[in-house]
C-alpha cells in the first residue's frame, strides 16, 4: 500500500463507499435487535470512549469496532460481530454481482471479505463508467486483478450501435490475451495493442513521448462517436522504470495531464511492490483519481479545484 502521506500530501480524498454506511447501519441495527434501543445507545457509549471516537467514526471503521467490542465485551464480541456479518449481507446480496449463495453459507467469509467485495464492485463499476477527459492510475499487487480491471474498462458490449463502440488502445509487455480469455474486442490486428518494445520502434526520431502521443492520436482519430470516449491503458507501466526510460514516460505522463483531451479515457497500471516513494509521489500528481486493489480504494486527486 502506497504511503498515506503522499496521498494527503498530494490531497487526494477517498471517495466514499456504501461499504462504510452497511457497517455503520448493520452495527446498529445488529445490537438494536439483541439489546434493544437504549441498551444500544448506552454500548454504544461505552464503545466510543474507549478511543475517543465519535459513533459515525467508530461504526465506519471495522478494525476499531472489532478491538473496541473486545475490550469492553470480551465474552459477547464474537456473538455480536456475527449478527452483524448476518445483517451486512443483506446487503451485500443485492451489491455484489459475484456473492454466490454458497460465499452466504461459508463460516469463514469475515466482515473483512463482505467489505473487500462490496468495494471492488464500487471500483469495477467506477471503472465501467469511467467518463471522457479522465487519466486514471491503478496501483496493484494482484495481476488477476489488474486484467480484470482492464477487461471491464475495454467491455463495450452494452452499446448497441456498433458504430458507437469506441477504439480502444493497449501498450503490454507482451501480446494481449484478452480478446479470447476476457471477452474483449477492439484491437485487431495493427497497433492498437503495441508492445513496450514495439513503442520504442515507433519513435525514428522523435522523442518517446512524442510518439506516444502519436500513437494515441492515431488511435483516437478513428473514434466516430461523440459521446463513447477512446479508451486507453498501460498494462504495467513500470515496464518503462525496470528498463531504465522512467524519465521519459513520465514525462509523457505530465503531458498528457490529470484531465486530458475530450473524449479520451486512460488507465495506467502500475506494479506497486516495484515503486519507491519519489515515483509514486510523481505518477500520483499525474491523474485525477488512484485506485488501489489492497485494499479497494478510489480516490480522487483534489489539487488545484
Amino acid at each position: 500500500m502506497i504511503n498515506p502521506l503522499i496521498l494527503k500530501e498530494e490531497r487526494c480524498v477517498p471517495i466514499s463507499s456504501k461499504a462504510d454506511q452497511i457497517l455503520h447501519d448493520s452495527t446498529k441495527r445488529a445490537i438494536e435487535k439483541m439489546l434493544g434501543e437504549y441498551h444500544c445507545k448506552l454500548l454504544l457509549y461505552k464503545l466510543c470512549s474507549v478511543d475517543r471516537l465519535s459513533e459515525k467514526e467508530l461504526l465506519t471503521n471495522y478494525d476499531l469496532l472489532k478491538k473496541s467490542l473486545y475490550q469492553i465485551l470480551p465474552t459477547a464480541a464474537e456473538i455480536i460481530l456475527r449478527h452483524v456479518k448476518y445483517e451486512m449481507l443483506r446487503h451485500a446480496i443485492f451489491l455484489v454481482s459475484d456473492l454466490t449463495v454458497e460465499d452466504i453459507q461459508n463460516p469463514i467469509l469475515s466482515i473483512t471479505d463482505i467489505l473487500n467485495l462490496i468495494r471492488k464492485e464500487e471500483l469495477m463499476n467506477f471503472v465501467r463508467e469511467i467518463p471522457s477527459h479522465e487519466h486514471i492510475v491503478f496501483f496493484y499487487e494482484n495481476e488477476k486483478i489488474r486484467d480484470k480491471i482492464l477487461s471491464t474498462f475495454f467491455h463495450t458490449d452494452t452499446i448497441s450501435n456498433r458504430e458507437s463502440n469506441p477504439p480502444k488502445g493497449l501498450l503490454s509487455s507482451k501480446p494481449s490475451n484478452y480478446n479470447s480469455q476476457y471477452d474483449l474486442n477492439g484491437f485487431g490486428n495493427g497497433n492498437n495493442n503495441i508492445l513496450y518494445g514495439e513503442s520504442l520502434d515507433l519513435q525514428e526520431q522523435k522523442s518517446l513521448k512524442s510518439s506516444l502521443y502519436d500513437w494515441v492520436q492515431s488511435i483516437h482519430s478513428s473514434n466516430k462517436s461523440q459521446h463513447t470516449p477512446t479508451r486507453i491503458a498501460n498494462q504495467d507501466a513500470t515496464w518503462w522504470l525496470r528498463n531504465g526510460r522512467a524519465n521519459e514516460y513520465i514525462g509523457f505522463q505530465k503531458s498528457l495531464g490529470r484531465h486530458i483531451q475530450y473524449n479520451v479515457s486512460a488507465i495506467c497500471s502500475y506494479d506497486i511492490s516495484k515503486l519507491n516513494n519519489e515515483f509514486l509521489r510523481t505518477v500520483v500528481a499525474s491523474h485525477s483519481y488512484i485506485m488501489f486493489d489492497k485494499p479497494f480504494m478510489i480516490y480522487r486527486n483534489t489539487r488545484d479545484l
